[in-house]
């Protein structure tokens, strides 16, 4: 058989073909480029606001620190506590994961502490620990666990009780 097409317009063909290919694989890698690209500002921005938690969660930390050495120093009630050995208890009581909202203390020794869990196994154990302890007497706990914001798994809750000396 006998090809009366030229072997011009034969290779002209044969190189459309390969731009094409050639530009869809250009059009690829600036899409994975791009991607690249939004995925590390997005993750610098996390990055960022992370930092930020931190500093303001240190900043509070600070400012409950002074209060409890200023605490320590003073006393609150008639009773003789030692608030500086019953906070380091504490202390060893709370789990990694809690977030403190807040711990008031009242003149006539009652306390309220308001926190944040992430895991419903470290929030049980917590609560066992914080009945049984020396200081506290009358200890109640009132939590949420249909409360818990999306994808982030928090149980709210609040324990309210008196504190006593430790033997009594």
């Amino acid at each position: 058989m006998i090809d009366f097409i030229p072997i011009d317009y034969r290779k002209r063909r044969i190189r459309r073909e390969f731009r094409v290919f050639e530009n869809a694989i250009l059009i690829f890698v600036i899409l994975v480029l791009c991607l690249d690209i939004f995925l590390y500002f997005n993750l610098d921005n996390k990055k960022k606001r992370l930092a930020d938690e931190l500093e303001v969660a240190s900043a509070r930390l600070e400012i409950i620190d002074k209060r409890l050495d200023k605490l320590a120093d003073q006393k609150i009630s008639k009773n003789e506590i030692d608030w500086a050995e019953m906070m380091e208890r504490l202390k060893e009581l709370l789990p990694q994961k809690l977030v403190i909202d807040s711990f008031t203390i009242r003149e006539d020794n009652s306390f309220e502490f308001r926190g944040q869990l992430t895991d419903s196994k470290e929030f049980f154990k917590f609560i066992d620990k914080i009945s049984n302890f020396d200081y506290f007497q009358r200890v109640m706990i009132e939590h949420s666990l249909d409360n818990r914001e999306t994808k982030k798994n928090l149980i709210k809750f609040k324990v309210r009780g008196e504190i006593v000396e430790l033997g009594r």
